[in-house]
């Protein structure tokens, strides 16, 4: 509806590996934290769908490379990235909660 009463096209939106690809990434000792790079990629590529889409699997496949060849960093990371968003603390949570209902 919108596309054809303005005129434009509506673009494929972004790559779902564009997510991941951020995801597995570190920033400023920031482990899988949401950081500029969708932007910035889009931004690259002039919001081209494939070439965004092909060039973030470049990124995963190095990333999972990187880890394969340093699984001590890989743990590091995988740490790092679930302390930070709190999924570690969830199951504590659950619990303490569990507790207080009862």
């Amino acid at each position: 509806m919108y596309e054809y009463r303005s005129g434009y096209e509506h673009s494929g939106g972004l790559p779902v590996n564009l997510w991941i690809a951020m995801g597995m990434s570190e920033n400023g000792g920031v482990c899988g934290w949401y950081n500029n790079m969708p932007k910035e990629v889009l931004n690259s590529l002039n919001y081209d769908y494939k070439a965004t889409e092909k060039a973030m699997t470049g990124r995963i496949e190095e990333r999972l490379e990187n880890f394969a060849k340093n699984p001590v960093y890989a743990i590091v990371f995988t740490g790092r990235k679930l302390c930070r968003n709190g999924t570690i603390l969830l199951p504590k949570y659950l619990l303490q909660r569990k507790k207080f209902e009862t």
